[in-house]
């Protein structure tokens, strides 16, 4: 599913910025244990939409590399509080909000347009 990506990206993006953190989401045994980590540290994430109970069958390394690359400038630049949501209907989107500033990247629909059903 989705959200095993997601976690995989968002780990890998942490390391970088909060290595403390990125060992604590390692060490996370649960999804609710993962999320309340990232919570803890103003990190919040929504999947909706289709892949949210379905199987996710497209390249999981490109959009992993996506969303990594996504959630790291995020990181770097957020003030408080980043929240990442990820939709599949129809195609798959995804959308960084920090701390009352949106960031929409044009080109997102683009990279992620090849993930439509």
């Amino acid at each position: 599913m989705i959200e095993e990506v997601l976690r995989a990206a968002l780990r890998d993006a942490i390391e970088v910025i909060k290595p403390d953190i990125a060992e604590a989401l390692c060490r996370a045994e649960s999804e609710n244990e993962f999320n309340k980590v990232l919570e803890d540290n103003g990190i919040y994430i929504e999947v909706t939409g289709r892949y949210r109970n379905d199987l996710f069958t497209h390249d999981q390394k490109k959009v992993e590399q996506i969303i990594r690359n996504l959630a790291s400038n995020a990181l770097k630049y957020r003030k408080e509080k980043l929240k990442l949501s990820i939709t599949g209907d129809p195609i798959l989107l995804s959308q960084l909000k920090m701390t009352g500033r949106e960031f929409l990247w044009k080109s997102r629909k683009i990279f992620l347009s090849g993930f439509s059903v």
